[in-house]
């Protein structure tokens, strides 16, 4: 099995991508989700349950990076693909998400999160040489075009209905609908999610691009 892995900053839309790439895979025929990783053990657990899985291809979300994956590259044994935003926009989605779930905020815990955000950027940058690389803002100014841009990176032939269809079900207003509709793994969890998209009940707000003009402040700047 060959494995694609859907990576970037947090609150930069890695989960969008992890979907528009299954459903291009998926619905290609080409191969399934496998879910998210936190731990490199964790990716040795799906790789060892898809072993047999020699023509498929495998869609794995994470937000780490993994001094493995460049031997995974070298063998070419995966992909990458790997989306960032607007740092300011990263700062307030987080702000965002923590008061969606009622969590205590404080400068630190921002400053922390944006930290390891640019730390993973750089590493994913400076490491993978075979990078698919795109900002957030690029992605979401023209799903279609992106759907097609991921196919031909991973060699996939896509027809124009399967683009259509892929690029409107995961835009951003059926994604904020889908919300309200699916069923999540545990809702007694905090960190509750739809095991099939990964969405989570507080995981898209707006969306919108440009949202740190009206949100933050010179204080925040400041700090």
């Amino acid at each position: 099995m060959q494995f694609i892995f859907c990576c970037g900053m947090k609150r930069s839309g890695s989960t969008l991508h992890y979907n528009l790439v299954s459903d291009i895979v998926e619905g290609s025929l080409k191969g399934d989700r496998l879910g998210y990783i936190k731990t490199w053990q964790d990716f040795e657990v799906i790789a060892k349950e898809n072993y047999n899985s020699n023509d498929s291809l495998g869609i794995i979300k994470s937000h780490e990076y993994f001094d493995q994956m460049r031997e995974l590259e070298s063998s070419q044994r995966a992909y990458f693909i790997y989306i960032h935003r607007d740092i300011r926009d990263v700062a307030v989605s987080l702000l965002n998400k923590l008061q969606l779930k009622s969590q205590t905020i404080t400068f630190q815990s921002i400053q922390n999160s944006i930290e390891k955000a640019l730390k993973l950027h750089y590493q994913f940058q400076n490491n993978i040489k075979n990078l698919y690389s795109i900002s957030y803002e690029q992605v979401i100014s023209n799903l279609e075009v992106e759907v097609y841009r991921l196919a031909n990176f991973l060699g996939i032939k896509i027809d124009k209905i399967l683009a259509k269809q892929i690029s409107a079900n995961r835009s951003l207003e059926n994604q904020k609908e889908n919300l309200k509709t699916i069923k999540y793994n545990d809702p007694n969890k905090i960190e509750n999610y739809d095991p099939e998209t990964l969405l989570h009940p507080s995981h898209i707000n707006s969306g919108k691009i440009g949202q740190w003009q009206n949100t933050l402040t010179k204080k925040h700047f400041y700090y």
